[in-house]
Parts: structure tokens; sequence; C-alpha cells
């Protein structure tokens, strides 16, 4: 079952803005009289753009047989579902792992110490996915 990612304003003004300041850039770049450099300067601009949006359209949640793979751009997590001990909702991890597009989403914790950041649009059909193939794990909604 695949999950869409909650993209929320904060995140969404952070990534337009980003991107407008870099296509501004590459203008400029492109624009310069020195015809090498501004050919080398373009290219790694475009790719920045291009991860960006990459990342932007390219997160997804996707929770297979036992498997909750994650994805987002170039970076990829799989991680079995009978190894996740606790899921907390409605918390923003700041620093780490982090793969969701918006604040208030999921801490994942699984292994001993691990742990992942995500945000489903649905958090509860999200979660019951979760305890239908692992009723073991822990669900813990921050009260704020």
């Amino acid at each position: 079952m695949i999950f869409e990612v909650k993209k929320d304003k904060f995140f969404s003004t952070i990534f337009y803005s980003l991107f407008g300041l870099i296509l501004i850039f590459i203008i400029m770049v492109f624009n310069t009289t020195e015809t090498t450099k501004n050919w080398w300067a373009t290219g790694v601009l475009i790719a920045i753009q291009l991860l960006l949006v990459w990342i932007w359209h390219g997160t997804k949640y996707k929770i297979s047989n036992t498997i909750l793979n994650i994805s987002s751009g170039p970076l990829k997590k799989n991680i079995p579902v009978r190894l996740i001990t606790k899921v907390e909702i409605g918390n923003t991890m700041w620093i780490g792992y982090k793969l969701g597009l918006s604040k208030g989403g999921l801490i994942i914790h699984y292994n001993q110490y691990d742990e992942i950041y995500i945000t489903p649009i649905n958090v509860d059909e999200f979660c019951s996915t979760l305890k239908r193939i692992h009723s073991e794990i822990e669900i813990a909604k921050n009260i704020d």
C-alpha cells in the first residue's frame, strides 16, 4: 500500500523559495561573458534543481508485505515492520534521518536506537496498517 506525503506551507515556502533562488542564479550565471565557467556553473545549478524536484515529487512511503519502503529522491530506506517498536504521532524531528516534508509527522523507532521521521497524509491508516502486520508496535500520540 502506498501512502502519499503531507507537504505543509512551511516546507512548501522553503522549497519554492530555494527553487526560485537557484533559478535566478542559473539565469545570472548563464548571462555572464565567460562561456567555459558558465556552462559548468549552470550544469551544477541545474543538477541541484533536478535533485530538489526529485525529492519534492519523489518522496513516498510504501508498505509491502512486511517491509516499510521509504524513498525521498535518491534517499531510500527499507525497514522490516517487525523491527519497529514505537511510532510517535504529532512530533517533529528537526535533526536526524528525516524523510518528511512537513511538521507534525511520525517518528518511527526501530532496532534499538534508530529512528526516522516521515509525514504520511493519512496517519491513522498508516499506523493501522503497521499494527496489522506487527501488533506489538506502540503508538504514542503527542498531546500539546
